[in-house]
């Protein structure tokens, strides 16, 4: 008894349907967390400054070059 193997051209079609329906589902889940995350920053009053930290980034210190005597 052999099973037919679909055709590249079949296998084709049914990569780009899951592609589609992976693009679809992506773009749901992502509307859903982030209606998610909307509801929660209204629901505990936080606001877009909380999220990006009120502190000052640390101050980078640059070491100045090592000096050789010849």
């Amino acid at each position: 008894m052999e099973i037919e193997q679909p055709s590249l051209k079949e296998l084709l079609a049914q990569r780009e349907t899951l592609q589609q329906q992976l693009t679809a589902a992506r773009q749901r889940e992502a509307e859903a967390a982030l209606a998610d995350i909307v509801r929660k920053m209204h629901e505990y009053q936080i606001s877009i400054a909380d999220l990006m930290g009120r502190h000052e980034s640390p101050k980078v210190r640059t070491t100045p070059a090592p000096k050789y005597r010849d």
